[in-house]
This record gives structure tokens, sequence and C-alpha cells, in this order.
């Protein structure tokens, strides 16, 4: 764990807000089918109407997490411990562990390729936000 604290929190919090806004556009575009549905949910999805189901989820989910890493990075102040958004963080790596694996088995190789490597570094950076500071 020594390690993920030599990351600074702050850069951990700048990487995470770039990257989640830019996943927000990508999942953006793919609703408004500028990029075609194949390239998310490992090539599985079937129908326009299943996209918008599974692309509502990914939003709400990216939502979440950048409302985790203001929170956590104090960009805002909710009335919660910071125990809680620690907490978050551990589910995100979880789910950012499982988010890899599926990746990597995507029938789509430009997803399996490009969001494969996203997936993990999501996952190192909530880990840095999980593992609490002395002050916390």
């Amino acid at each position: 764990m020594k390690l993920f604290r030599r990351l600074p929190i702050g850069l951990a919090i700048k990487l995470f807000l770039f990257i989640t806004t830019v996943v927000l556009i990508f999942h953006g575009l793919v609703i408004f089918e500028v990029i075609p549905y194949k390239y998310v949910w490992g090539g599985r999805l079937k129908s326009v109407e299943q996209m918008y189901i599974f692309q509502a989820f990914s939003v709400f989910l990216n939502v979440l997490i950048l409302i985790v890493v203001l929170i956590r990075g104090e960009y805002i102040q909710p009335h919660m411990p910071i125990s809680t958004t620690i907490g978050f963080s551990w589910f995100f790596v979880v789910l950012f562990s499982l988010s890899t694996i599926g990746n990597i088995s995507s029938l789509d190789s430009l997803e399996s390729k490009l969001f494969t490597p996203v997936a993990i570094m999501l996952g190192i950076l909530f880990l840095r936000l999980a593992i609490k500071e002395k002050k916390d």
C-alpha cells in the first residue's frame, strides 16, 4: 500500500476528473449513435433499445464516480464521513477489476485494446483514493 501512497491524491483526483469526463463524452456519442454501440459492453448488445438501457447504466455509474471523486477531493462538501467515500472507492476497485476482465474478454478487439488499460488505470486510481491518508 505504501507504493500507492506515492501517487499524490490530488493528481489522482485530477486524472479521474479528466478520464471520467472523456468517458462520459464517449458514452454520449454512443447514445447519440455517433459511435456504433458494437464498441461497448463487450460487443454483446443486440439492439438500440438494449444499448440505451446499458448506456444509461454506464452514465449513472460514471456520474456516481464523479460525485465520489469530487467529495474525496473536497470539491463538494456533503454531510457524510470520509469513510463513506473510501468505502465507495473500495467498491469501485472491485468493479474496475471486474471491468478489466470483461474488457479482456470482449468480442471487439478495439474495445479490448482501448478500454482494458483505462479500466486498469481507473482501478489503480481508485485504490489510491481508497487508501486513507494519515490525516483522514
